[in-house]
Order: structure tokens, then sequence, then C-alpha cells
């Protein structure tokens, strides 16, 4: 059944292959043709660069200067006669009068449109013009209009006028043979092109054309005539200064190769597939006798029976026998490996929440001594201003201590399971205080400002008072910690259907987007500057999402970026009686 099966997709993939072919060498041709607009926008737009580059130049010396007509047009004249592509520079005032030039025509610019120069005046920046026509001439111009620097006590425009042929010498370099390249203007007017300039100059490309071109203004492709009527391949695209580059391409010069290419693949195509199908035929009985061996040997494997060796002259079934071989071989050492490590990892894991259970416990009994220790002193050194201030200081970093030893338990008994939590009928807004009221301290020695939106109707909650009033502090100590000083810290609770929701907003360090997840991984830590200067374990977040979870909740971060605040959103669950009401 081979040679017959391997006829018919021969037969399609060989069709498919054809029209694969004439769509490559279609596409091939536009890309080239789109290589070579890009080089010609660029080379048109660099060298317009350029040009526009020199005319600024004139214009700071005549800025600088103050040039009078004779110094101007010997300075500008210098310019022109250096650069064919100039053929006369003038200068505009503000209310758009020719005030000098370097063309000793004094009708030189005469009826010309002076719009660009207005647009160029009012808009201070350089503007190139659409197709201007000379009175009383056959040929046409361009102009680039340049305003004087703004910084100095003169006001006005210099424009510079391109010879008749200068868009088009830039394009004769870079095309040739059945390729033609046109520049349009904002109006779609010929401003140049690589070949007959003189005929096409100043034209319109005609209506059918330019709603073509407007459809796609950016760039586009399609299949069109050009201005001699032959049928071409055109390529467009807008150059920076508002310009249209065109190029096309005879359709039967580049079509004539594809087919070619087409009647040898065929013809090809048609004797491979004969030697093809004989070969089919030889080829198919070794290969099934093969593939029906090593299809035993692998379900042999598969079940768990030995993997027998066959010797074949088929390198690449051989080499698949030698893989499976490897692969079983390997597979069986990765499994012990794994499970070796899953053991020593578990063990591990126990041991660190052993350790910091017990040093966590170590840690807090000399806590209440020391606390102890420096209210006494306290009361005792209320005289002398730089004892009380080091008690306090050192009262704040013993509470700031007992804070981080007290995180540390907690996050040790939820690891390990041991952590209930004593559910009873809570009044949020009294949490919410109650929270406020033990990080107002904090908040005062940053001078920060505290702003709250609670609902009027009391909000019911089954939780445990501690843990929940702990989640909030641990939130508005990291809003305090992480903000400068006096800005502002808002809380706000919205009623849903089933939960309630209490925002915690701060204006402070904000976070990238991808650290959103992980500041509330346990001993994860964002590397800034800020945040290594205000310490810590890395455990106040984790800690507060693995109690809000406990009470069935969830709490998420959100951020504008860096510098723009962090808002963190904790969502609980209502009581039933609640939400049935």
């Amino acid at each position: 059944m081979l040679p017959l099966v391997a006829v018919l997709p021969m037969v399609l993939f060989s069709l498919f292959l054809l029209n694969r072919v004439w769509d490559d060498g279609r596409l091939s041709s536009e890309k080239d043709l789109q290589q070579l607009l890009q080089a010609q926008t660029l080379a048109l737009e660099r060298e317009l660069d350029g040009l526009q580059r020199e005319l600024r130049r004139v214009s700071d010396a005549v800025a600088r200067m103050g040039l009078s007509e004779s110094e101007f047009k010997s300075y500008a004249g210098a310019v022109v006669a250096h650069n064919t592509a100039w053929e006369n520079i003038s200068l505009t005032d503000a209310q758009g009068r020719l005030l000098m030039q370097t063309d000793p025509d004094p009708n030189a610019s005469e009826g010309l449109s002076r719009e660009h120069v207005m647009r160029a005046l009012h808009g201070g920046l350089p503007v190139h013009s659409d197709v201007l026509r000379h009175p009383g001439q056959s040929h046409y111009r361009v102009a680039i209009a340049v305003p004087l620097p703004a910084d100095k006590n003169t006001a006005g425009v210099l424009s510079g006028e391109l010879a008749p042929g200068a868009v088009s010498a830039i394009l004769t370099g870079y095309s040739s043979g059945s390729l033609f390249v046109t520049v349009l203007d904002r109006q779609y007017r010929v401003v140049g092109r690589n070949r007959e300039i003189e005929r096409y100059q100043g034209q319109s490309i005609g209506e059918d054309r330019v709603a073509l071109i407007r459809r796609e203004p950016g760039g586009g492709s399609a299949q069109a005539e050009n201005l001699s009527g032959q049928m071409h391949r055109v390529v467009w695209q807008r150059a920076a200064n508002g310009w249209t580059v065109v190029v096309g391409e005879d359709v039967t010069v580049y079509e004539a190769p594809l087919r070619r290419s087409l009647l040898l693949l065929l013809a090809a195509g048609l004797g491979l597939l004969l030697l093809g199908m004989l070969a089919s035929r030889i080829a198919g009985r070794y290969l099934e006798s093969q593939f029906v061996l090593l299809k035993t040997d692998a379900q042999s494997l598969a079940s768990g029976g030995e993997w027998r060796t066959q010797t074949t002259r088929i390198a690449e079934i051989r080499a698949l026998r030698d893989a499976l071989s490897e692969a079983d071989r390997r597979l069986a050492e990765a499994r012990a490996s794994r499970e070796r490590a899953m053991a020593a990892l578990q063990e591990a894991d126990q041991r660190k929440d052993q350790f910091l259970s017990v040093l966590a416990h170590e840690l807090r009994n000399p806590m209440a001594p020391l606390r102890n220790a420096v209210a006494l002193l306290q009361t005792r050194t209320r005289d002398d201003p730089v004892s009380t201030r080091m008690l306090a200081l050192a009262d704040r970093q013993l509470r700031h201590l007992v804070r981080l030893v007290d995180d540390l338990l907690d996050v040790a008994r939820i690891t390990r399971g041991r952590l209930d939590l004593q559910r009873e009928p809570l009044i949020l807004q009294e949490i919410l205080n109650e929270a406020i009221e033990s990080t107002s301290l904090l908040i005062q020695e940053q001078s920060q400002v505290l702003e709250t939106q609670l609902p009027e109707t009391q909000i019911l909650l089954l939780a445990d008072r501690v843990r929940l009033v702990q989640v909030f502090e641990n939130l508005l100590s990291n809003a305090s910690k992480y903000s400068p000083q006096g800005e502002l810290i808002r809380v706000e609770v919205e009623v849903r259907a089933s939960s309630v929701c209490v925002r915690v907003i701060d204006r402070g360090v904000g976070l990238e987007p991808q650290d959103l997840e992980q500041v509330f991984e346990i001993y994860r830590q964002i590397e800034t500057s800020v945040h290594r200067s205000q310490g810590g374990l890395g455990i106040g977040l984790a800690l507060v999402r693995r109690l809000v979870m406990l009470h069935g909740g969830t709490v998420t971060a959100s951020s504008e970026g860096p510098g723009k605040g962090c808002s963190f959103e904790v969502m609980l669950p209502l009581p039933a009686a609640k939400q049935n009401a």
C-alpha cells in the first residue's frame, strides 16, 4: 500500500509547492521592492536632513550676526555655489515679506506660495513645501523653510529653494533597469523621479492612484498602472517630511523568471514522483519489518520487560534503539535521585522550621525584661534630653524586634499547622481602629497623614480578633515604612455581595509589575535601596497573606510602578446571615 498511499500526498504536495514557489517568488520580489523603497526613503531623508542642517547653519549665522543684504548674499551665496542642490536662499520677515535672497533676479521668488514659510514661522519647526512653480517659467521647485532661532531678538524664516533636479538626483543613484522611483509631495504631485523628470515633475499622479495611496497613507503595496500606463507592482512609504516615496517594477519583468522556475520545477517533480514510487515500494517492505521489531521491543519496555538489543542496517532506527535504551537507564537513575533529593529537602525543611521556632522562642524570652528596663529608665531620666531620646530610640527598636519575633513565630506555627483561629463575632470598624491606634505612633513619627473611609453601618465578621488586627497592623506599618515623610496613607472599606474589601493605599516607593506577587513570598524582599534601608526579615506580607487565607479571604497588591505607591486589597467573606440579608 505504501506506493499507492505515497502518490496522492506527493501530488498534492507538488501542487502546494508550485503554488508556494509562485507566492514566495512574488513575496520575494515585493520584499526586494520594499528594501529598495526603504533605501530610497532613507537616502531622501538623509539628503534632506543634510540640506536642512546646512540651512540651519545659515539661519544661525543670520540671527547671530545680523547680516546686511550684501553680507547675506555673500554668505548664503557661497552656500548655494558650494552645493548644487540649492538654487536660491531667501530671508522672510515675521509678516511673510521677502527681505533678501541670493538669486540676482529680483523676481525669482515673486508669485511663489509662501504657505510653507508661514507654517515654519508659526510652528517654530522646519517645513518642506509642496511643488512650487515659478511664474513665467516651465520648471518646478521645492523649498525648505527654517525659522530663525527663537532665542534671538529677530523673527523670520530662512527658505531654501532646491534646484529642479535635486530630488531626482538622489533617486537615480539607487535604481536602474525596469524599476521606477517617484517622490510625491503632500498633494501627490511629482517632486522627483528617477527617469523622465522633465516630463512628469509637478504633475498629479491621477485620482485613482491618489485614492489607492490614501487608503494606506503610511505605506502599502498594490498592482496599478504607472504614469506611462504600464501595469506595475508598486510599493510606497510616507517619508518623515510628509512626502511619499513610490517604487514600482513592471509586472512582466518579475513574473517571467517565476514562470520559468515553475515549469522546471513541475517537470522535475513529475520525474521524481515516478522514481519515488518505485523506490518506495522497495524500501517500504524493509522499513515495515524493522518498525514491527522496534514496536515489539518498545511495548516490552513500556510493560516493564527487558530491553532487547536488535541489529539493523537503518542508522536512524539503530540510533532510536540506542536512545530508548539510554533513556530507560537514565530515567531509572533520575527517579532514584529525585526520591533521595525529595527526602533530603523534606528533612531540611522540617529542620529549618524547627530551628526558626526555637530561635524565635529563645529571642522572645529576653524581650520582656528589656522593655521593662527601658520603661523604668524612662521614668528616671525625664530631665535628661539626651537620655530621653536614646531610651525612646531603644524602645522603638525593641518594639520592632518584638514584632519581628512574633511574626516569625506565627509563620513557623502556620507552616507547621499549629496556628488555630479563635473565631468570634467582630465589628470590622473596631478591628481597623485598633490597628490604626497601634500604628499611630509610627505614622506620627513620619509626619504622615492617615485618612479613613469607613461605612457608618457596622460590618460584622466571624474572625480571630488578634490575627485580624495583626493583618492590618502589618499593612499599615508597611505603608508607613515605605512612604516618604508627610505623605498620605488611606484606608478604604467597600462592602460587596458576599464579602468586604479593605484597601490600604500609600504613595510610597511603588513596585514593578513582576514584584507584585513576590512581595508575599516568605523571606523575600524586593531589591531596592529603600527596602534595604528599612530592614526586616521579609515575612510581614507573607504572614498577612497566610492569616487572610486562614480566614477564607484573599490579599492582592497593585501598583502603577516605582515611585507611584501601592494598594493592598484584603477580601474577607461575610457571615452567611449577612450574605442572606
